[in-house]
């Protein structure tokens, strides 16, 4: 009897000491694993908080509030400063101004990933053949960063050569571009003009509206054909 007792109680004892053995053990797993999942929760949040290198870039480097860099960012992406700094670096040595900098990135930030040499000197040179002042050329461009994505070959100088033989002097032809550099498109300028020479306007006429209302003289054509049937 006395044996069996003492048995027992070892028993007990061991089972008491093996379990009270585990308990701190299982004790630092849980531990540990809350504290890693706090871990990686505080993580995920800092990472949050922080901003891109893209929203950073267009913060210190272009000028942009935080909002404005936090819109850009969601149209373009980049990770390295190598092409947008050469951006930059094209339209300072071209007489940009740092305001005007900003203001053409936060219309359209895609300007940044531009190839300087091969998309935006083309332009730039393009617009001074036409005798453009530096501070009109920079005017134009930064209000108007789209005209960078246009093709020279294909929609600028095709939109040009026509202006020229219509209205004959640069000087006129980039008025029209300073005045609605958005609206150009040869597909509506040749019809549009040859309606206006069939229904008899003059040539003065002609040049005056499109001097001074180029919207409205390359307007969609059906609808300028409507309005020109309409007077």
């Amino acid at each position: 009897m006395f044996g069996y007792l003492c048995s027992r109680h070892l028993l007990l004892g061991k089972h008491r000491r093996t379990n009270l053995g585990f308990l701190p053990k299982d004790g630092f797993f849980i531990g540990k694993s809350f504290a890693s999942v706090r871990l990686s929760e505080s993580n995920e949040k800092l990472e949050e908080k922080e901003p891109s290198f893209a929203v950073s870039y267009f913060i210190n480097c272009c000028g942009l509030s935080t909002k404005s860099a936090s819109l850009a960012s969601q149209r373009v992406r980049f990770r390295t400063p190598e092409k947008p700094d050469s951006v930059l670096n094209l339209l300072k040595e071209n007489g940009f101004t740092n305001t005007q900098i900003s203001r053409m990135v936060k219309i359209d930030p895609s300007v940044l990933l531009s190839k300087p040499e091969k998309t935006l000197l083309p332009k730039i040179e393009f617009f001074r053949s036409m005798g453009a002042s530096s501070s009109d050329l920079c005017r134009i461009l930064s209000s108007s960063p789209t005209l960078f994505r246009r093709s020279l070959e294909k929609h600028l100088v095709p939109c040009y050569d026509f202006l020229k033989s219509v209205l004959i002097l640069d000087e006129k032809v980039f008025t029209v571009f300073k005045r609605s550099p958005w609206f150009f498109c040869i597909h509506n300028m040749v019809p549009n003009i040859a309606l206006l020479r069939q229904v008899g306007v003059t040539q003065s006429t002609i040049s005056f509206l499109i001097t001074n209302f180029p919207s409205t003289a390359f307007d969609k054509h059906t609808r300028f054909a409507e309005a020109i049937h309409e007077v």
